[in-house]
């Protein structure tokens, strides 16, 4: 996210060179302002060996940057007076048996990847695996994998950094408990709508758009069909799961740029100021 007069400052990018150099089948980049986009570059083919060309309307899989989107889900219930800054696992688990090292860990401390959750134990024990297989409803999937993780001791140290997606698997479970419905009814009421974004969706993106990849055996890329097992199980979706066209991804973006009626001050410092 830039000014219009940063952008013009920027050096000249060859998308269509990155491409060669990194053998990826496609490339998308936007630049926006605190008002609208840009600038917008798409490049490429949807899947390596296909001839269908990447397009500026397609969805793209943003992993990841939905941590920060459930974060501002939860901003919103904080400023709907539904939930509070601080509150304790405890009060946010009422159907819990925690463990006593859990009683101080806060909603902050999830969200800022300190609160002694490690990923590593749940994903050694085959829970990717098990959870793909899992037909229950997600809200079911999530708070059972939220009152295993604090029924015992935390894996990692409370309070050093540890990067976990189940961090988030627990906030977006929270934000069920709080809302009574499934996090993707939640994220879409709450965030989606008001934005107006309209392309969001959750797992890879299906039909026309952009496929995920994974490395060959003898050298380049492999087409993932996103029918099949081409993303994270769907319960870790506060974690990871969303889609969106990149226009739509900016419309999120420009909420920390401008002063909005979706998010107030206070809450955007909190969700940008450092654990």
């Amino acid at each position: 996210m830039a000014s219009a007069r940063q952008i013009m400052a920027l050096p000249t990018v060859d998308p269509a060179a990155i491409l060669a150099e990194t053998g990826a089948p496609a490339l998308a980049g936007l630049v926006s302002d605190a008002d609208k986009a840009v600038k917008e570059v798409v490049v490429g083919v949807r899947r390596a060996g296909a001839a269908d060309l990447a397009q500026a309307s397609d969805p793209w899989h943003i992993g990841s940057n939905t941590k920060a989107m459930t974060a501002a889900v939860y901003a919103r219930l904080v400023e709907a007076g539904k939930a509070k800054w601080g509150a304790s696992l405890a009060s946010l688990f009422p159907g819990a048996k925690l463990d006593p090292a859990w009683n101080d860990v806060t909603i902050e401390r999830l969200m800022s990847q300190v609160s002694g959750i490690s990923d590593k134990p749940v994903m050694a024990g085959g829970w990717l695996a098990k959870a793909h297989a899992d037909k229950r409803p997600l809200v079911a999937q999530r708070a059972e994998l939220a009152a295993q993780l604090l029924s015992a001791p935390p894996s990692a140290k409370p309070g050093k950094y540890e990067y976990a997606n189940l961090n988030y698997v627990l906030v977006g479970s929270a934000i069920e408990t709080i809302t009574g419905t499934p996090w993707e009814q939640a994220i879409d009421a709450l965030l989606f709508k008001p934005l107006g974004i309209t392309s969001a969706g959750f797992g890879a993106p299906k039909g026309a758009a952009p496929w995920g990849h994974t490395p060959a055996a003898g050298g380049g890329l492999t087409p993932v069909d996103p029918a099949g097992l081409s993303d994270n199980p769907p319960a870790m979706g506060p974690a990871g799961t969303v889609h969106m066209t990149l226009a739509d991804h900016a419309r999120f973006a420009r909420l920390f740029l401008q002063d909005n009626a979706i998010l107030s001050a206070d809450s955007v410092k909190r969700l940008t100021t450092p654990a």
